[in-house]
């Protein structure tokens, strides 16, 4: 229990290093017409590749954020880089 402890807290504090000082990348999912097998869409997804602990996955680094009242942030990034790749081309 006092691992998973030290391992959270360490986590949290990771986290809002990377989350302020842009340890974050986007990746884009496409989502594709069955019918016409042609991208309809994109989800922008937030991923954290940990400098020491390599890729954390969302289902354990967003509910932290959450917790640590983080979320907000990192939506605001996500929309703001998504539009910016979007717009300039680099989405794709």
């Amino acid at each position: 229990m006092d691992i998973d402890y030290h391992y959270r807290q360490r986590l949290k504090a990771d986290l809002r290093e990377a989350v302020q000082h842009g340890g974050l990348t986007l990746t884009f999912q496409p989502l594709v017409d069955i019918a016409t097998r042609k991208v309809v869409a994109c989800e922008a997804l937030a991923r954290w590749n940990h400098p020491e602990l390599g890729l954390i996955a969302p289902s354990t680094f967003i509910p932290l954020a959450e917790e640590m009242g983080l979320i907000s942030q990192i939506t605001e990034w996500v929309i703001g880089t998504a539009i910016e790749r979007c717009s300039t081309g680099r989405g794709r």
